[in-house]
């Protein structure tokens, strides 16, 4: 994108999410768990964080782009390979949400991890394994036990 189109759309982004962040804050609490504003704000927390990254970045390519103008980057120029990668993804999530209701999120989790990594080019075998496992493992943990949020499980059978 130009950079910047990427500086507005951050400051719009960080607005939204100032916005969306008062709103959430006027929510009832809970005593333990997740009540119904905390999701939200984390939500929007981060949101606002990568916001100010995009506009700050933008910003910062902005200036050295008047500064030099160089070659025109169009967005439709792709390097080989990534409409296919595209293609795949999109295939590998549907397929993801279609089956992680049927065999859970701890079975299937580390094998869409694995082919993730496979498609966006890591090719360290050992390496994505102990990723997708630990991965799994640390989301289930967080989610399962202090956010106390159910994750899908094995019902096969």
């Amino acid at each position: 994108m130009h950079p910047k189109a990427d500086f507005f759309i951050g400051l719009c982004l960080v607005a939204f999410s100032t916005i969306g962040y008062s709103i959430a804050d006027r929510l009832r609490d809970v005593e333990r768990g997740l009540g119904a504003g905390d999701w939200p704000k984390m939500i929007l927390t981060v949101l606002l964080v990568l916001g100010a990254i995009l506009a700050g970045h933008g910003y910062y390519q902005y200036r050295q782009y008047r500064e030099k103008p160089s070659q025109s980057e169009s967005a439709e120029q792709f390097e080989h390979g990534e409409l296919r990668n595209i293609a795949v993804l999109v295939v590998c999530v549907a397929i993801y949400i279609r089956l992680v209701a049927v065999l859970g999120f701890i079975l299937l989790t580390p094998f869409f991890l694995f082919a993730l990594m496979r498609i966006f080019g890591l090719r360290q075998w050992v390496k994505m394994g102990v990723i997708s496992v630990v991965a799994t493992a640390v989301i289930y943990v967080l989610f399962n036990n202090y956010l106390l949020v159910l994750l899908p499980r094995f019902r096969l059978f």
